[in-house]
């Protein structure tokens, strides 16, 4: 894991724990279909369709956890005019 000379509290580095807490809180298309129980190509149907908020890192598609859990309650709309892109 990359790491900097910026320390943070505990000794881990900045970097490290804001590694760390992207990790955790971005979803692979199979996971979140194990999370659903639904097959993975329906989780890729729906992003390709808009219609799950989706962040696209190059050419592979994750979903952050905050914005899967307000999508799920109906509080976050997605279209594919909005699938972020980083």
């Amino acid at each position: 894991m990359a790491r900097c000379h910026s320390w943070a509290p505990g000794g881990a580095t900045a970097l490290t724990l804001t590694m760390s807490h992207m990790r955790e809180s971005l979803l692979t298309a199979e996971q979140l279909a194990g999370r659903w129980q639904v097959p993975k190509s329906h989780v890729y149907r729906l992003t390709r369709e808009g219609t799950i908020p989706a962040v696209k890192l190059g050419r592979y598609y994750r979903y952050r956890l905050d914005a899967i859990e307000r999508w799920e309650i109906g509080e976050l709309e997605a279209n594919p005019a909005h699938v972020a892109v980083a």
